[in-house]
């Protein structure tokens, strides 16, 4: 039998709503220049404010300042987000800065970041190509360090850069940006096309504008956002697909950005038909095809333990998930990880937060005295299900550390805190985003939704838990699509190319196999 998506232990996130805040802060164009860019007057220098719209109602708003202080030049943006997934209510709020010298070279940045209820917040120094990054949440602070990615820009050097072009039809700009709420060691591909003159309306009232077409690359997924700008580079309009949601971003005044908003459902437009239904509990494997609408390119999967790749032909990809046998492993389940594994999978990081005191008694609680891998992993999951008694969908992205005190969450929250405790107890882990089937939700039936598990290291393979579904032996309706350690405290590595096309691909079910 089918568990309906309303029952306690499947009430879990389908998509992260972060992907979307951050791909708005990254598609936003310099602001407006000073009079003069080589030595602009002291003080304020830009005050922007737009209105972000969904499906034309708005969401939310980015207000973007500039300023001169002394001998930098310091850039703030400000964005928030209102949402609703069913009848939850999510709200994301994003504070940014970065600061860089009169020539545009990158001196600092920082951020504080809201996707739950208590804070994250990152300060970065760039010094010599290195990046020194501090970030912290209840007190808990973990320092990294990365090389900055060589002629990245950010916000004051792209706007000089760009002065030295005609902004006129035909032009085209390349760009690599540096945007630490994407990514911490790799620039942004950046590609500014002017393509002609045009009045547009903004809120109402016509206006002289450049349109452009921005392309952004994140995770080797082109991002198109067409916008419009004026005369002095001031952003008018943008419009951009995300997802399968139409985004859009207008100049607007303080008083209408900063109008309360009661939030637009967004969960259901991500969801994907497959007009089929699966008996989850009974089945034993599914093999599924995904097709492209003949302008992406083929789904670039990942394989794991549980899902193969069959084949590949032309723009489809056919894979099959296949429940694990847990009979392999009844010999070498204690061998240990590499050192390059537990390097990366078993240190803590801000979302998994194994260091932090109450997220260790809680591991060291679950287990007691038991010491084999798997027997630990199983234990450890059933205790995230059993934690976490709230399956609440209002909670955007939070840390271990955090779900470990309010013991709510939907399934990023599950996820997070079961490979949080997992490296506790020495056991390295990842957190895996992809899809699952769901009978009903929002009124669709037999969908596939974005999903969140966990990944332990065990006799040297990794090894699917859902503690979300309190699922030790996971079912076949999961298709994999990334795989992070979340070591970096940006969300970039999360964005996994096919999630960002998803709405380009189709998805069927080519067989089922029962259960024996």
């Amino acid at each position: 039998m089918i568990r309906p998506l309303n029952t306690p232990a499947a009430r879990c996130l389908f998509v992260l709503a972060s992907l979307v805040a951050t791909s708005v802060y990254a598609d936003t164009p310099p602001e407006h220049p000073a009079a003069d860019p080589a030595n602009p007057s002291q003080g304020q220098m830009s005050d922007d404010w737009m209105a972000i719209m969904l499906n034309g109602q708005k969401v939310g708003f980015i207000h973007a300042e500039q300023e001169r202080v002394g001998d930098e030049i310091r850039t703030r943006t400000h964005t928030k987000l209102t949402m609703k997934r069913a009848a939850a209510k999510i709200e994301i709020v994003m504070k940014t800065s970065s600061t860089e010298t009169l020539s545009g070279e990158p001196l600092a940045f920082s951020s504080e970041q809201h996707f739950g209820q208590f804070p994250i917040t990152q300060k970065g120094t760039i010094k010599d190509g290195t990046i020194t990054v501090v970030s912290e949440q209840l007190k808990q602070k973990i320092e990294r360090q990365f090389a900055y990615p060589k002629g990245a820009l950010m916000e004051w050097g792209m706007h000089l850069e760009t002065l030295k072009y005609k902004l006129e039809p035909g032009t085209v700009i390349k760009l690599d940006a540096f945007v630490p709420i994407q990514a911490l060691n790799v620039a942004l591909p950046t590609t500014t096309e002017i393509l002609k003159r045009e009045d547009i309306e903004v809120l109402g009232r016509s206006v002289s504008a450049l349109k452009t077409k921005i392309t952004t690359v994140m995770n080797g997924v082109p991002i198109e956002v067409i916008g419009w700008v004026d005369d002095d580079l001031a952003p008018l309009r943008q419009e951009m697909d995300l997802m399968g949601l139409k985004f859009e971003m207008v100049r607007c005044d303080m008083a209408f950005a900063m109008e309360d908003v009661s939030g637009v459902e967004v969960f259901v437009n991500t969801l994907i038909p497959i007009h089929q239904k699966i008996d989850r509990d009974a089945t034993q494997s599914v093999t599924y095809r995904i097709s492209g609408d003949g302008k992406v390119a083929p789904p670039d999967l990942p394989e794991t333990s549980l899902q193969k790749i069959i084949s590949r032909k032309g723009g489809d990809v056919t894979l099959k998930v296949t429940r694990f046998d847990f009979d392999k492993l009844n010999k070498g389940r204690s061998l240990p990880p590499s050192a390059e594994v537990a390097e990366e999978y078993l240190k803590a990081s801000v979302m998994i937060s194994s260091d932090d005191p109450a997220v260790i008694e809680l591991a060291r609680s679950a287990v007691g005295a038991e010491k084999d891998p798997l027997a630990m992993a199983k234990l450890l999951c059933h205790k995230v299900a059993e934690v976490i008694e709230d399956k609440d969908l209002g909670t955007a992205f939070a840390t271990a550390a955090e779900v470990c005190r309010k013991k709510t969450g939907d399934c990023t929250e599950h996820g997070v805190l079961l490979a949080a405790l997992g490296r506790v107890v020495g056991i390295p882990s990842r957190v895996v985003t992809g899809l699952i089937y769901v009978s009903e939700f929002g009124g669709q039936r037999d969908v596939l939704g974005f999903h969140m598990w966990t990944q332990f290291w065990i006799a040297g393979q990794w090894i699917d838990f859902d503690a979300a579904w309190d699922q030790v032996d996971v079912d076949p309706t999961h298709i994999a699509l990334t795989t992070d350690s979340l070591q970096d405290a940006s969300v970039g590595g999360l964005m996994s190319p096919v999630m960002l096309k998803m709405n380009s691909y189709r998805i069927s079910i080519v067989d089922s196999d029962p259960k024996p």
